[in-house]
């Protein structure tokens, strides 16, 4: 059984109370409930936003990595001598199709150290990619021409000579020590915002 009963002892306030076999049933305004509702909008509209702005820097995070394996792979290639050891800009990574929307500029130059450059290789994304990072890789390199002049003064003096000669020109010819894998350089990547 419900009753309700208005209490009227104030000149302006008038209540109202639900009972329900003696014991009184509270309810919620109008206004608590736009509060809560304003509330649960307002944490649902935040938590948007961050899963936003996660795939965000997963996507930013996916692509730098994406960028650093193709710089490691071409700096691969440069070192082994399979593409040429020379400047280059802006040019398609042609041999991998995965790689379409990515370009990368090679810059050869002195170094302080007798027969090394420095190789340094840039991989960007392509003017129409919907990328937003770079990758700069810098290495010292072995210069592939004191390779050839070491190897050829090398022969010429084993074949000469027998023993001291053969040594010293196989020491001059690497006097990078175990510089001629590239294992001198840096590495570093920036996303932009």
């Amino acid at each position: 059984m419900i009753r309700f009963s208005f209490n009227t002892a104030g000149a302006n306030r008038v209540g109202c109370r639900v009972t329900r076999r003696g014991r009184s049933l509270q309810a919620f305004t109008l206004l608590e409930v736009i509060v809560a509702l304003a509330i649960l909008v307002g944490a649902v509209a935040i938590l948007g936003e961050l899963a936003r702005f996660s795939l965000k820097n997963a996507r930013a995070a996916k692509d730098l990595s994406r960028a650093q394996m193709l710089a490691e792979s071409k700096m691969s290639e440069l070192i082994a001598g399979v593409a040429p050891l020379e400047g280059n800009a802006d040019v398609a990574f042609d041999d991998l199709p995965s790689a379409i929307d990515w370009r990368y500029t090679v810059e050869v130059g002195e170094s302080d150290i007798t027969n090394l450059m420095a190789v340094t290789l840039t991989v960007k994304p392509a003017e129409n990619a919907n990328v937003a990072n770079t990758f700069t890789l810098s290495r010292l390199v072995v210069d592939p021409a004191s390779k050839q002049v070491a190897a050829s003064t090398s022969s010429t003096s084993s074949g000469s000579t027998s023993g001291s000669g053969s040594t010293s020109g196989s020491s001059s010819g690497n006097s990078g020590g175990s510089s001629s894998s590239g294992s001198s350089g840096s590495s570093s990547g920036t996303s932009a915002k």
